[in-house]
């Protein structure tokens, strides 16, 4: 889509009051802890620290977004998960008990990637990697915080390019 896609569909779902909607929907059905409405770019997830999200509140949510709203909900894109069953995971980044993370298939990718960035010469397999490292400083929030096994890829990575960005005349 185009870069003004998630910008667009935030202007939308504000002035349709979606965020108030869903909340009122999981109004009656809220445990120990309040439920948490969270968009990213055009995907909606309700959370909850309790257990599980009821499944009448589910269909109370989709009914209230359905009548009150220009908005369709796509079943085959509507998943439910549990903390018990595994993080899950939201535009290709995993959420539980330690915050938001960076799957493991995907930490593996991103370090196999700037691995072999260190070791050969090839600038677009450099480019790529240094991609994959500003987006997981992005998620993880910096360089200490980065999980050990990305941590020194990342280190050994910056090692070997810093110095020739160092050497350009600009």
């Amino acid at each position: 889509g185009a870069p003004t896609s998630p910008h667009m569909f935030n202007l939308v779902v504000v002035a349709q009051q979606t965020p108030t909607i869903i909340q009122q929907a999981l109004l009656p059905f809220q445990g120990s802890h309040p439920f948490i409405v969270t968009f990213y770019a055009d995907n909606v997830t309700a959370s909850t620290h309790d257990e599980t999200i009821p499944e009448e509140a589910r269909r109370k949510v989709i009914e209230a977004v359905e009548l009150e709203t220009p908005f369709r909900i796509n079943p085959r894109k509507t998943r439910y998960t549990e903390l018990r069953h595994g993080s899950p995971s939201v535009t290709g980044l995993s959420f539980g008990e330690n915050g938001l993370t960076v799957p493991q298939r995907t930490q593996k990718k991103a370090r196999g990637l700037m691995h072999s960035a260190t070791l050969r010469l090839d600038p677009e397999l450099r480019s790529q990697a240094m991609g994959w490292a500003a987006y997981l400083l992005n998620v993880y929030g910096g360089i200490d915080l980065l999980p050990m096994q990305i941590r020194d890829p990342y280190l050994r990575l910056m090692a070997v390019v810093r110095p020739q960005s160092e050497k350009r005349p600009y």
